[in-house]
């Protein structure tokens, strides 16, 4: 695999594949894209590979960097969740992708952020999340308002001791004995 960081050629188009359970070999990925960027006329990827799974994905942050240097024009991956665990993470990668000219394409999801149809649901997806975002702060503070109306005190519970605390219990240090319960 050519090195994402190399700086004797520039990178245009790169393909990710991550391992995962389901899918432990990303070669069928990659294969898939290659296919997917001749069938576009793009130049054939440069595999950016993770095989650790989800917690670790040095290959996407790689490439992320690659995009920030203005290495990489276009992004080819087989679905969302390759790369994004959340809505949230992919609206915010979408962003961050967008605001420096790189095109997305995902095969699974028949989604290319350069097209009309993937700029609309691009916005309809940040809508929604800006949406639930919202929604959670209110259901914070009303929370802290019906706390405050039942005379508690909002928010977690002290671990300093007095009324309501946490200072000893199940899976808490005991203050006499100094030992976990």
């Amino acid at each position: 695999m050519p090195s994402p960081t190399s700086t004797h050629s520039t990178l245009h188009v790169a393909a990710y594949a991550r391992a995962s359970l389901d899918h432990p070999d990303p070669q069928e990925q990659l294969a898939r894209l290659e296919e997917l960027a001749a069938d576009l006329s793009l130049p054939t990827p440069t595999p950016f590979i993770d095989t650790q799974g989800h917690a670790a994905t040095p290959a996407w942050s790689h490439l992320l960097a690659a995009c920030s240097r203005g290495e990489v024009g276009v992004i080819l991956v087989v679905a969302f969740h390759r790369f994004a665990g959340s809505i949230k993470q992919l609206t915010r990668t979408l962003d961050r992708l967008n605001a420096r000219g790189v095109r997305l394409i995902s095969e699974g999801d028949q989604f290319d952020s350069a097209t009309s149809r993937g700029r609309i649901a691009h916005q309809l997806v940040s809508c929604f999340v800006s949406f639930e975002e919202v929604g959670r702060s209110e259901r914070v503070r009303e929370g802290q308002e019906q706390a405050r109306r039942q005379g508690r005190r909002p928010g977690r519970r002290s671990c300093s001791g007095g009324e309501g605390s946490l200072k000893e219990g199940p899976g808490l240090m005991s203050a006499s004995s100094g030992r976990y319960s």
